[in-house]
């Protein structure tokens, strides 16, 4: 996708010029005196004559002659629509317009939209306009949750890892529908990872690092739910260009009850090598994807359609068992998404299907491996208020998953020699996975609210039938401070890759308690957490996956401050990970004593934007080779292996820096003009550390991503 900064979506805020001759500034806020941000404030003839108010909820919008009979409409989710007669306004003075609250909503809206459904989990809600005003996202949704306090990512990439647990304990589900490996370029290490989802086209995203509710899906440790738009303001055309992208994104209204989204993106690798050279040794890389999105919607009625096809490429350089390799990928993918939905009174019923078929070309050196998916999902759920402090929601759910993996492989794993005997595997496999669910929500007086959650796996086929729960309760003190116990049992499937090529089980046992403040301009989360996993994890000592016992106990506390034209944000999380193999306990790789994240970004009057941010976190640890034997029919030598992660790299810091302006023109036009500078100390923070090929000495570190420098703009009309 195009590779924005946080700055884009300021452009979504103030008025475009039109030739007018008169000007119409105002405030617009709640009944409290809170100012609304993103309010549409349009007149009601003039379609194209319109503007958003700002983070304090200020507008300035020009009214054209001729409109002196038309009438000033203002319009925001959740409130009642203002419609004023502009005869009646004062435009030498600055308005004061109050919204109130619309408390009118049918039962079925609420089960569909209002998000408090979900008050009894640990979430954090995110809109397309959060995406882009992140400091670490370039404008990528899953990169956007790599910041959050609960993520616990430490690779650099899109991946989202949730409180310690691994990245296959996680899902991501779009409208409804879970998205496997929803990260491109998987390999490209130090590129950024983006994720298969364009930023326009996403409604809101709701992340959930604990506890996630079996209602929407079978994950273990975390969710990011993704959905589309359920409706567009206005058509708009954006074309893009920076050092390494090119793109094209339309909006188009169809009719009244209708309307399509489309964008396609070419992405290069030349002009960004030639201003980055080294890098992580990559030496190209190529990406082309499309993407549709289609919705029409009449009253109880609607159906939801979203297509997208990716074609990607890279070559990089490797360091493997004591030699330096050559690593190529090539992957087509392909997947579509259909909903639909019905409600009457207090029902809501909605069916949603996906498919997914790809096919990805690996080689590591002397391994080739070539993977063949085809994933057909779907799920009826229905949902049910039959008075104000109950929801009840069931549901079924199936996928059925068909994969064909083959592979050519040293027959010694650590010999990456040209003369070592090769194994040849061809590996094709199926399971099918239905589920029931059944969820209950009560609201019970006092501010309490409890969720319990059952679901179950309902026929046996490669997986035993296994059985998931959960029970949640939250209780809110005078509104602003809430307290949240959460626990849950959880079991899942693990998806097979080309080291392990069977489905197997992985479960969860996790138990938290949360506090949230939150204020107008201030907001405080603290968390402390246990859970007991397992599930396949790759071994190094012994070159192969292998189920693996997981214990993490951590803390997390962030805080977030809002001022003026300021904005800032610390977050802490200690993580006590262990790793438990056959019958010994060992420190798991991202055992943290310290992972500290902080931003702050400032916005001048005149769209000029600067941001800043850190990460710094003890180094992750890894497994020693103390020396190293020659096997005469490995024609390599055989690494031995110390105590499992007894050691650590370095300490990890980066430093990021971002510059954004955005100009104006007539009739909507704005440009946007971005300058990205990352890891702005060109910190050599370690990656891994490489061998002599007798492995007696350390010749070299590995490194993630040094700086790096990016430039681009966005025209938008």
């Amino acid at each position: 996708m195009v590779k924005p900064c946080f700055i884009l979506s300021l452009a979504c805020l103030f008025p475009c010029f039109i030739q007018a001759s008169s000007r119409l500034t105002g405030r617009v806020c709640d009944q409290s005196g809170n100012g609304l941000f993103s309010v549409l404030v349009c007149l009601k003839q003039e379609e194209n004559c319109c503007c958003y108010s700002d983070i304090q909820g200020y507008f300035s919008l020009e009214i054209p002659k001729a409109a002196k009979d038309d009438s000033l409409f203002l319009f925001f989710v959740g409130y009642k629509p203002l419609n004023i007669p502009l005869k009646t306004l004062n435009y030498s003075s600055l308005l004061e317009l109050k919204l109130r609250e619309d408390n009118r909503i049918l039962k079925a809206a609420v089960i569909e939209h209002n998000p408090r459904l979900s008050e009894e989990f640990s979430l954090q809600k995110v809109d397309k306009l959060d995406i882009y005003l992140s400091p670490v996202s370039d404008g990528d949704p899953l990169k956007a949750v790599s910041f959050l306090p609960a993520s616990s990512n430490t690779s650099e990439n899109a991946n989202p890892e949730f409180r310690g647990s691994p990245a296959s304990a996680s899902q991501v589900l779009l409208n409804g529908i879970s998205i496997t490996a929803p990260v491109r370029n998987t390999q490209l290490s130090g590129m950024g990872n983006f994720s298969l989802f364009n930023t326009e086209l996403i409604g809101d995203m709701t992340i959930y690092a604990g506890n996630p509710p079996l209602s929407r899906g079978n994950a273990l440790a975390g969710l990011v739910e993704i959905n589309t738009c359920h409706e567009i303001e206005k058509n708009e055309t954006q074309l893009a260009v920076s050092m390494a992208n090119t793109g094209l994104f339309r909006a188009q209204k169809l009719g009244k009850t209708a309307f399509v989204q489309f964008y396609a993106n070419h992405q290069f690798s030349e002009p960004y090598l030639f201003f980055n050279p080294g890098g992580n040794k990559i030496k190209a890389f190529r990406t082309d994807d499309l993407g549709l999105n289609f919705r029409w919607k009449k009253a109880a009625t609607f159906i939801n359609f979203y297509a997208y096809g990716i074609s990607e490429s890279f070559m990089a350089e490797d360091y493997a068992f004591g030699k330096k390799v050559a690593t190529t990928a090539q992957k087509y993918r392909q997947f579509n998404v259909l909903n639909l939905g019905w409600h009457k009174g207090c029902c809501f019923l909605e069916l949603n299907a996906g498919n997914n078929l790809s096919q990805s070309d690996f080689s590591l050196g002397i391994l080739q491996s070539i993977q063949k998916e085809r994933e057909w999902k779907t799920s009826l759920n229905l949902k049910f208020l039959p008075w104000d402090f109950l929801l009840l929601q069931t549901g079924l759910s199936a996928e059925c998953l068909s994969l064909d993996f083959k592979t050519d492989k040293p027959a010694y794993a650590f010999s990456m020699s040209d003369s070592v005997p090769m194994l040849h595997t061809d590996t094709a496999i199926s399971c099918l996975i239905p589920e029931a669910v059944l969820y209950a929500k009560l609201q019970l007086p006092g501010q309490i609210t409890l969720g319990l959650g059952v679901r179950k796996k309902i026929l046996s086929d490669k997986l035993p039938a296994y059985f998931s729960c959960q029970v949640n309760l939250r209780k809110k003190f005078r509104e602003r401070h809430s307290f949240l116990l959460s626990g849950g049992n959880y079991q899942a499937c693990f998806y097979p890759v080309y080291r392990y090529t069977r489905f197997s089980l992985q479960t969860s046992r996790q138990l938290s308690l949360e506090y949230t403040y939150e204020g107008e301009l201030f907001f405080i989360q603290a968390a402390a957490y246990c859970k007991q996993e397992q599930s396949p994890s790759y071994y190094s000592p012994e070159y192969k996956m292998k189920t693996l016992q997981r214990g993490i106990r951590g803390l997390e506390c962030s805080a977030e401050y809002e001022w003026s034209r300021f904005r800032t944000s610390l977050s802490y999380t200690w993580l006590n990970a262990g790793i438990k193999t056959d019958s010994s306990w060992y420190k798991a790789e991202n055992d943290l004593p310290c992972f500290l994240k902080a931003y702050c970004s400032y916005t001048s009057k005149h769209l000029l934007s600067l941001s800043c941010s850190g990460v710094f976190r003890t180094g992750l640890r890894y497994t020693p080779v103390e020396s190293g034997s020659y096997k005469t029919e490995a024609c390599a030598f055989e690494p031995k292996y110390g105590v499992y992660n007894s050691q650590r790299y370095e300490p990890y810091l980066r430093l990021d820096l971002s510059l954004n302006q955005v100009v104006f023109g007539k009739n909507q036009r704005r440009l946007v003009v971005f300058a990205t500078v990352g890891n702005i100390l060109n910190r050599k923070n370690q990656k891994a550390c490489l061998y002599s090929p007798d492995y007696s000495t350390i010749i070299a570190w590995s490194h993630y991503q040094g700086r790096t420098y990016y430039l681009g703009a966005q025209l938008s009309f």
